[in-house]
């Protein structure tokens, strides 16, 4: 089930590219550890799901083990069970993730007794920027000139 969400949330976040004309290549295989690249930059779109609007003081979370140094962003988006709505909420490089975020030990606990299965770093939605935004920043960052 959570598979046909990231599907989903995948070609949710293949359309903004369409729309904001955006030249990418999709992942060659299921399997792949990125799920877009644009020029060399690779992108990771992580959907999350629940039952409401996306609030500022939300977070987004990502396994630590998933932080790699060959994705350049992550991508969030989240997918309302409710309504079936899905928007893309922001993005961030995995330095933002480590610089803004807390990282969660596994066992750790939050409210309502949730326990979290592995170490996990947790990013507020209000850390996060524009997808465009972050990908002209590692763009510029990666060519430094050359664009």
């Amino acid at each position: 089930m959570a598979e046909e969400y990231g599907d989903r949330g995948e070609l949710y976040f293949s359309h903004l590219l369409d729309i904001w004309d955006i030249r990418y290549q999709p992942k060659p295989y299921k399997t792949s550890k990125w799920d877009f690249k644009i020029m060399d930059i690779y992108i990771d779109v992580k959907t999350l799901i629940n039952n409401y609007r996306p609030n500022p003081n939300y977070y987004v979370n990502i396994a630590a083990l998933q932080l790699t140094a060959n994705i350049d962003i992550y991508a969030f988006v989240f997918f309302n069970q409710t309504n079936s709505r899905i928007e893309l909420v922001g993005a961030a490089t995995p330095y933002t993730i480590q610089e803004k975020g807390a990282l969660k030990r596994k066992g750790d606990a939050e409210k309502e007794k949730f326990k979290y299965l592995c170490d996990t770093y947790v990013v507020q939605l209000a850390d996060l920027d524009q997808f465009v935004t972050v990908l002209d920043r590692c763009l510029c960052s990666k060519y430094k000139g050359d664009l």
